[in-house]
């Protein structure tokens, strides 16, 4: 009797819902879907820095990934080079007034992240799993401080979650 109710109490519960999606007009997309996405090459460059950066967390504790840690940290700083060139759509959004601060606060970040990739890379170098299990968290608020000094919104994998495995998990 038990393994029958429970489907049943199951589908039961989730019938509001059910119902609910059937509630909307053919033409709306389901929530969050067919929201805008930003394809512009400063996207590309951050999302691809971006990649990595994940990357890198899951992998930078494993000795044997270590040239491949670096040359993560590598195409990193050459997208952060590549974004700086290029101009947010945010700031572009802007009044002209307004635009030169707020391109003058973009690349104080974007040399702010460099200097911080340059750091990550020759502790990696070094091998120093505490110490880059530590920059990567540092690297985590630059990208947070970076974003809300240009209002980007979070969005995506990986938005504020930390980085690899703790210093007490690494060996």
């Amino acid at each position: 009797m038990k393994k029958i109710c429970l489907p049943v109490v199951l589908a039961l519960a989730f019938l509001p819902l059910l119902s609910a999606q059937e509630a909307l007009p053919p033409s709306a997309p389901p929530a969050g879907h067919g929201e805008k996405h930003d394809d512009s090459p400063l996207h590309k460059e951050m999302e691809a820095l971006n990649r990595n950066m994940r990357k890198l967390s899951r992998q930078y504790s494993d000795a044997a990934q270590k040239e491949s840690s670096l040359k993560l940290v590598s195409e990193m700083l050459a997208n952060s080079e590549a974004a700086k060139t290029m101009i947010p759509s945010q700031v572009a959004k802007l009044p002209e007034a307004d635009q030169a601060k707020a391109l003058e606060i973009y690349h104080k970040d974007m040399d702010t992240l460099s200097t911080e990739l340059t750091t990550l890379k020759e502790l990696i170098t070094a091998g120093d799993a505490v110490a880059i299990k530590a920059q990567l968290d540092k690297l985590n608020d630059v990208k947070k401080s970076g974003h809300k000094d240009l209002g980007v919104k979070k969005g995506g994998p990986g938005g504020d979650r930390p980085h690899g495995p703790g210093p007490e998990e690494v060996h």
